[in-house]
């Protein structure tokens, strides 16, 4: 079973991206955040492993994308994390692959092709 964390700001995604993930794997565990302090807090008092996925948006009011990456770094929480985001900026891409937290790169709306190689990582 894989644990799936979203962290997104907005509620639409926050109610397909679960469904659409659970329609191809029924056995994922998504759990979906709309303020990443408080998927921050769960992440850290949760048994977060290595193999536990991450999808991240990287604009958010609160705390942003990047942000929410250097907390993970200070607490030491390895995970699988790929942004998800609407932004086409190419610098976002170019810091996605230069930080080690970060599997890859996937823009909005997620698809089942997207899924199919998040879960083959």
């Amino acid at each position: 079973m894989k644990n799936i964390i979203l962290i997104d700001d907005d509620e639409i995604n926050n109610f397909i991206v679960p469904k659409l993930i659970t329609s191809i794997y029924p056995n994922a565990d998504v759990r979906g955040f709309l303020d990443p302090y408080e998927a921050l807090y769960k992440l850290s008092e949760s048994d977060i492993t290595p193999e536990t996925i991450v999808l991240l948006d990287l604009n958010m009011p609160l705390m942003d994308g990047w942000q929410f990456l250097e907390q993970l770094a200070i607490k030491n929480l390895k995970c699988n994390v790929f942004i998800l985001s609407s932004s086409e900026n190419p610098m976002d891409l170019e810091l996605s692959k230069k930080n080690e937290w970060v599997k890859g790169f996937l823009t909005k709306p997620l698809t089942a092709e997207n899924v199919e190689h998040i879960f083959s990582i």
